[in-house]
């Protein structure tokens, strides 16, 4: 589990230092990873005959009880929603959460967007996924 944990670190760590525009969110999902009750994956999607890596996604899923770390992640999408290509959001019982959000890094050759279910049977759910290879 350790080993998982500093893979995890690590690929947040290479993320986080090509993009700097979404900052407040990636650390809300370095937070969330080493977090005892969130469920964290790392999944890899790679060209099957080339074996180049496409992308990376981490799914982070957290009980819909759990306010304090819901209102963190809102907090971090408000700071960090300026600075995208593209964000959108939905009114909820009158309080508005993140729906999705998308950036680019400078070169404009790395794409980063979270996507957000919030309370699907309980719980939430933040995808963030990450191409290198990003085309117009």
């Amino acid at each position: 589990m350790k080993t998982y944990k500093y893979i995890l670190i690590l690929l947040l760590g290479f993320f986080s230092s090509k993009l700097s525009a979404q900052t407040n969110l990636t650390r809300w999902i370095d937070k969330c990873t080493n977090l005892d009750n969130v469920e964290a994956t790392v999944i890899h999607k790679q060209d099957s005959e080339t074996g180049k890596k496409e992308r990376t996604t981490i799914k982070i899923i957290f009980s819909n009880g759990n306010r304090e770390l819901q209102n963190e992640l809102i907090d971090a999408f408000n700071k960090d929603k300026p600075d995208a290509v593209r964000y959108a959001e939905k009114n909820e019982n009158g309080q508005m959460l993140p729906d999705l959000c998308r950036f680019l890094d400078k070169q404009r050759k790395m794409e980063t967007r979270f996507v957000f279910h919030f309370n699907v049977a309980g719980e939430n759910m933040v995808l963030m996924t990450v191409r290198d290879d990003y085309k117009e």
